[in-house]
């Protein structure tokens, strides 16, 4: 699971967490985005945020979805690791997820930073499953533990149904993005999208047939090209399966779903003979290393035309250059004052 932000099996929260549970059946056990806990064989349900997840996991793995989800029967023990990157309101969806499929007796164990929302989460378990204790502390973490008491589900859906709007009328105009927690900058267009949006906009294209769009978040740029040329095919593509649900209601909502098609997918998804991209659209994760930028930039140059052009928005230019430069791409990096560059590529012989 490396570069999945949030997920490291040495952090001392997770011992925690394995801890409190060790010895107690996997059948028993609701791991909600936490990855497999050491020491937790097969037998266990674990809500999984992103499609990579699912590699080489030992329990059995559940698409994490919008709104009300429930197991069958609900479990005797949730276990919650709140990536702390996602912000507080998810932190909130996690333990709502937990407090509606643990059952009336239940636990909810949830290990948190002190320093990083121990207390707000403290205080969403004893509003959405029951009573709080602090069961162990470790490395700046505290083991929190919650008696499930029954009759909070009205305020576990509340939370579960959160969601923003986003719109831009100089970017995005007549285009209002839905967004919820567990997303990238779920709350505003973030300044690197801004960017590139900026940059394609002033730039001459030949009117591509096919774009692509990669980590396409809440699609932004998706929308943007499908807007721009109207008789062209998008195809979106992220690993976050709630980025991906709401990309889809965007695009519905935005009246292109007959062009623009959304794909849950570590990378580049299998290629549709006849349909390979000419023009790819892409903001990268910024703390991305060389392997992972690769993996996804070869995939992604295999997958489109032999004359393709790629325009990336980065905060640090370098590595994705390398990259593409080995790739055989010719490379131009244009800084947009902003804290962010342009990186522009082409195969064009």
């Amino acid at each position: 699971m490396s570069g999945i932000d949030g997920l490291n099996p040495g952090d001392p929260g997770i011992a925690l967490l394995a801890d409190a549970v060790r010895g107690i059946s996997p059948s028993d056990l609701l791991l909600v985005h936490c990855g497999d806990l050491p020491g937790v064989g097969s037998g266990a349900q674990r809500l999984i945020l992103d499609v990579r997840e699912r590699e080489g996991a030992v329990a059995t793995t559940v698409e994490e979805q919008l709104g009300a989800w429930a197991l069958p029967e609900p479990l005797l023990h949730g276990i919650v690791w709140p990536r702390a990157h996602l912000g507080k309101d998810f932190t909130q969806w996690c333990i709502a997820r937990a407090a509606q499929n643990v059952r009336t007796g239940g636990t909810v164990w949830c290990a948190v930073r002190k320093s990083k929302g121990a207390a707000g989460a403290a205080d969403s378990l004893e509003a959405l499953v029951g009573p709080v204790e602090v069961k162990a502390r470790s490395k700046g973490y505290r083991l929190l533990c919650a008696t499930h008491q029954g009759g909070n589900q009205d305020a576990a859906a509340q939370v579960l149904g959160a969601r923003y709007t986003i719109e831009d009328a100089e970017l995005l105009p007549g285009i209002t993005l839905r967004s919820g927690p567990g997303v990238f900058s779920r709350r505003a267009l973030d300044k690197g999208t801004a960017a590139l949006l900026r940059y394609t906009a002033e730039v001459e294209f030949q009117p591509p047939r096919h774009v692509l769009d990669l980590c396409t978040g809440l699609a932004p740029i998706a929308l943007a090209a499908a807007m721009r040329w109207p008789e062209a095919r998008v195809t979106a593509v992220d690993s976050n399966v709630l980025a991906v649900a709401l990309a889809r209601q965007n695009v519905v909502g935005a009246g292109v779903d007959g062009r623009v098609r959304v794909f849950a997918h570590d990378g580049l998804p299998p290629a549709v003979p006849g349909q390979a991209a000419s023009l790819a659209l892409l903001n990268p994760p910024t703390h991305a290393d060389v392997d992972t930028l690769r993996g996804l930039l070869a995939g992604m140059r295999h997958g489109m035309t032999p004359d393709a052009r790629a325009i990336a928005v980065v905060s640090r230019a370098g590595r994705i250059t390398e990259v593409l430069r080995g790739l055989d791409a010719q490379v131009s990096a244009h800084d947009t004052g902003t804290g962010y560059t342009i990186v522009d590529a082409s195969w064009q012989s």
